[in-house]
């Protein structure tokens, strides 16, 4: 995955929105736009494709408000794309695995319809946030093998947006820890967290000892919270210490 989209991916958030293969495997997603499908991130990561969701997972049938019109606009995906490579492994194996499982699949994929749908508006009966509808749009990313990036809008201050919300908080982890290992980057959507520091003094700087952590500031800037210049600081222990250069008063 191109380092850009995911960056993109992560402007949009709140807005839910995942980047899917052209069989609709699911590349990529922010938290939202994983979690507003209900129930697709238990399965494996190789597993999470959306017409396999919408027919397959027990969840898909009560979550989309026209089912039935969501499942004839995967199959006409994919019908389009056998008509321009109808030997692709990929779409030969979901097929097959669709036909197998789903009368539902069996029965669209011998209508041959291949009229998608690329924006409009979905309402989703989702356990989390309630019953909401959301607009989208689908686009196709170019320099890609028919990678599409798709993403539900909503106005703020609307009931909508505050599902949005609900969902983009939803997908945030309760520990600032990095996917890749304590030195790596942070996790999308990890609240930025510095541990607390006790050094016995405030430190050298304002900024140091006292339990000092970076807090969220306007327009999203961290900006560390000061200790108050005269203020003693206290171990863990609960002590007072004086600050440095100033010795304690004996009684």
């Amino acid at each position: 995955m191109d380092p850009g989209v995911e960056l993109l991916l992560e402007s949009m958030r709140p807005n839910p929105a995942h980047v899917v293969s052209r069989t609709m495997d699911m590349i990529a997603a922010n938290p939202g736009g994983l979690r507003l499908m209900t129930g697709l991130e238990d399965w494996p990561e190789k597993q999470r494709n959306i017409v396999r969701y919408v027919f397959l997972h027990p969840a898909a049938r009560a979550l989309f408000d026209d089912w039935e019109n969501q499942i004839r606009g995967c199959v006409a995906r994919l019908r389009t794309l056998a008509g321009t490579d109808p030997d692709a492994p990929d779409l030969a194996d979901l097929v097959d695995e669709l036909l197998l499982k789903s009368p539902d699949f069996a029965r669209l994929w011998e209508a041959y319809d291949v009229k998608g749908h690329s924006s409009g508006r979905k309402t989703f009966h989702h356990p989390r946030v309630g019953d909401v509808t959301f607009g989208y749009q689908s686009m196709t990313l170019e320099g890609t093998d028919g990678h599409r990036l798709v993403a539900y809008h909503a106005p703020p201050g609307t009931p909508e947006y505050d599902a949005m919300l609900l969902l983009d908080a939803a997908g945030r982890p309760r520990a600032a820890r990095a996917a890749r290992g304590p030195a790596g980057p942070r996790s999308a959507g990890a609240p930025l967290h510095v541990p607390s520091r006790d050094l016995g003094t405030c430190g050298s700087t304002p900024y140091e000892g006292s339990g000092a952590r970076l807090v969220r500031g306007g327009l999203g800037r961290t900006v560390p919270r000061r200790v108050r210049p005269g203020s003693r600081c206290r171990s863990r222990s609960g002590s007072a210490r004086p600050r440095p250069g100033h010795a304690r008063t004996p009684r």
